[in-house]
């Protein structure tokens, strides 16, 4: 495990009254197309440059980190780690704040809860904690407006703190935020609201310089906000469709996001995932997790036979030779879209039959029984897990079983769990989380009968 980022210098808590103008305000809009996917010359051996996103997304959330905007540090030695003796590589790591500081989760009583604008969601994060907005620019470029590759260029600038003069100047003029003005905002109001009141929106600058020409048919910004508890470097929240408010279930468009951050990263080690209402999602306004997890997971390789011959049977396999049941979906970048609604398909199905899911998508393999290069993580693996419901933490277990745990990665609650805990009681306290094997088979012959469109 590599280290990570530590506060600078001591510098404040935003949390506890530092002056908001000295805290970290929405950075410009990450603008991106599918140029910017990453489809080749991925993987843990050798070396990568930083691709934009990376050096967008970790740059960002280290200046936050420095201005003291997360509930604890990250790393020290208070969150030491270690892996698990045994097959399976399990990595355990010690992080007791999190279990303690941590925002109490919701109480979830259903996978269909509605959303409840009286609870906390996100649209009433502080400023300090949006890093900024994901603007889906034309189709591998199309689209009218400036160059993708300039607006590159300006955004690079942009988010390592030089802006643009004329953007200076246009923001000196701006005066307060009018009404009128902000039906052109696109990312969450920086300043917190009421209890019961959401606002869409932000500031007259969140509209920037890096895409000009706002097309009325664009789809709406998604966010990524910090994780103010966070599990490892550059812990992110995905909010794919911000001003709806919807409840945490997947729709087409998260999943999409989902996919195309994993492709706009260079490094293997960034993971985005999903825990569904019933699967320990603590707060229920759609979200998922992102965050740099430096180890390597088993379900990155391991081996997968599909469902049937034809249709969805085809294009969704299940996991082989893993302690978890699993289905497994790849993408290798050029059709995000047909693999986003195969997954919509199945997350339907699963509703229907009150299966509580999680989802992990992560650089891996392409499927089958031996990948031809095993080496290589070129693509996308989308890792579903259907599993037991679960309403509330088990007080006595050493972790929860969400996405993170079913993948390999088990962020323990004590320190005298983390010292105990083997492989055998870890693999243990995930197969009770499992759906059981019969019902397993059976969904599966469901999904492999699914007509696809």
């Amino acid at each position: 495990m590599e280290g990570g980022l530590q506060p600078a210098g001591g510098g404040g808590d935003a949390r506890t009254g530092r002056d908001e103008q000295e805290s970290p305000r929405p950075e410009p809009a990450f603008v991106y197309t599918e140029r910017d996917f990453i489809r080749s010359g991925v993987g843990w051996s050798g070396s990568r440059a930083e691709s934009r996103l990376d050096r967008a997304l970790l740059s960002a959330w280290a200046r936050r980190l420095a201005a003291g905007c997360f509930r604890y540090p990250l790393r020290g030695p208070e969150m030491p780690s270690r892996e698990l003796p045994g097959p399976r590589r399990l990595l355990a790591q010690l992080n007791a704040r999190r279990a303690s500081q941590r925002r109490p989760p919701q109480t979830i009583a259903g996978l269909r809860q509605p959303f409840d604008p009286r609870r906390f969601n996100f649209s009433r994060v502080p400023a300090r904690e949006i890093l900024f907005p994901l603007r889906r620019g034309g189709r591998g470029g199309r689209g009218g407006g400036t160059d993708p590759g300039a607006r590159a260029e300006a955004q690079d600038q942009a988010q390592s703190g030089a802006r643009p003069q004329a953007q200076v100047e246009a923001e000196a003029q701006a005066g307060p935020v009018s009404e009128r003005q902000s039906q052109a905002r696109t990312q969450l109001d920086p300043d917190p609201r009421p209890e019961g009141q959401s606002q869409a929106s932000g500031r007259p600058e969140a509209r920037t310089q890096l895409d000009p020409d706002p097309r009325p048919e664009a789809e709406p910004d998604a966010l990524l906000i910090i994780n103010v508890s966070p599990l490892e470097q550059g812990h992110v929240l995905l909010v794919p469709e911000p001003e709806q408010l919807l409840p945490q279930t997947l729709t087409r468009a998260s999943v999409l996001r989902a996919l195309e951050l994993v492709l706009l990263s260079s490094d293997p080690a960034f993971r985005v995932g999903f825990n569904s209402l019933g699967a320990f999602a603590s707060v229920n306004h759609l979200h998922l997790h992102g965050f740099y997890l430096r180890h390597r997971l088993e379900v990155e390789w391991a081996p997968t036979e599909p469902l049937g011959v034809t249709g969805a049977g085809a294009r969704v396999h299940r996991l082989c030779g893993h302690h978890t049941r699993a289905l497994v979906l790849y993408s290798d970048g050029g059709d995000c879209e047909e693999v986003a609604d195969t997954v919509l398909a199945i997350i339907h199905l699963l509703l229907d039959r009150s299966v509580a899911h999680n989802l992990l998508l992560t650089r891996g393999c392409a499927l089958g029984p031996q990948s031809p290069d095993p080496d290589s993580r070129d693509g996308v693996r989308l890792i579903l897990w259907p599993r037991r419901s679960c309403f509330g933490a088990k007080d006595g277990s050493a972790f929860n079983v969400a996405f993170c745990e079913l993948a390999g990665f088990l962020p323990v609650k004590t320190a005298q769990d983390f010292e105990t805990l083997t492989e055998e009681s870890a693999l243990r306290l995930i197969g009770e989380q499992l759906l059981p094997a019969e019902e397993f088979q059976q969904l599966g012959a469901e999904i492999a009968g699914l007509s696809l469109h």
